[in-house]
C-alpha cells in the first residue's frame, strides 16, 4: 500500500482541484476541466489494472527518448500547463481540455516512475 500513496494523493488532489473549479464560476474553465477529467479517469483506471497485467514487472523503462522518465513527465507537465493557459486565454476549451489531459498524463508518468522505483527497492524484485 505504501507504493500507491502518491497515486491516492494525486486522485484526491484532482478531486479538490475540480471542486475548486466547479465553485469558481468560470464556464470555460469548468468545461475544459470536466472534459479533461472525463478523458483522464477511465484511462488512468484502465492502465492502473491493465498495465501490470499486460506487461508484468517490466512495465516501465528507465528512459524515454534518452531522457529519464520522471524528467520527461515533468517536461510534459510544463509544456501542457503552458498550452492550457494559452488555450484558455484564447477561449478554446477543447484544446485546453486536451492540454489539461496531457498535464494529467505527465503527472501519471511521474507517479509510475516513482512506483517503479518503490517496487525495485522491495526484496524479490527482478528487472
Amino acid at each position: 500500500m505504501k507504493k500507491y500513496r502518491h497515486r491516492l494523493a494525486w486522485y484526491f488532489a484532482v478531486f479538490i482541484i475540480n471542486l475548486g473549479i466547479l465553485f469558481s464560476g468560470s464556464k470555460l474553465l469548468f468545461s475544459a476541466s470536466s472534459s479533461a477529467l472525463l478523458y483522464y479517469l477511465p484511462t488512468s483506471v484502465f492502465w492502473l489494472f491493465a498495465g501490470p497485467w499486460l506487461f508484468g514487472r517490466r512495465f516501465r523503462s528507465s528512459s524515454v527518448f534518452g531522457i529519464k522518465v520522471e524528467r520527461f513527465g515533468f517536461w510534459i507537465i510544463g509544456i501542457a500547463t503552458f498550452g492550457t493557459v494559452i488555450f484558455l486565454l484564447q477561449g478554446n476549451d477543447k484544446l485546453a481540455a486536451i492540454a489539461i489531459f496531457a498535464a494529467m498524463c505527465g503527472v501519471e508518468d511521474v507517479i509510475w516512475s516513482r512506483e517503479g522505483r518503490c517496487s525495485a527497492d522491495q526484496p524479490g524484485f527482478q528487472s
